[in-house]
């Protein structure tokens, strides 16, 4: 599963859930999902989230990706460990 969020001035906005598996979308409810490429693919209904906080468990493969760059979150934290993820101005950078 992914989920893809944009950034905001007042933080993280959820627009896309993906999904490897028709049958996992309809699990969490999404009933319309529709096919692109490899994924099945649901628009979120818009949820601005001030923080986000992710667990990572040592077989996780868990990642942040941005359009410049992947980050495996299993390099940044150990096993069991939490991740928060806010939007921070680059004037408080």
């Amino acid at each position: 599963m992914e989920e893809e969020f944009v950034v905001e001035e007042a933080g993280l906005r959820l627009v896309r859930l993906r999904y490897g598996e028709a049958r996992l979308a309809e699990f969490y409810g999404h009933e319309h999902a529709r096919r692109e490429g490899d994924w099945w693919v649901v628009d979120a209904e818009p949820c601005l989230h001030s923080s986000i906080t992710v667990r990572v468990s040592a077989d996780s493969a868990m990642r942040l990706s941005t359009p410049s760059m992947t980050v495996p979150l299993t390099e940044c934290i150990r096993a069991g460990g939490a991740i928060r993820m806010s939007v921070v101005s680059a004037d408080h950078a």
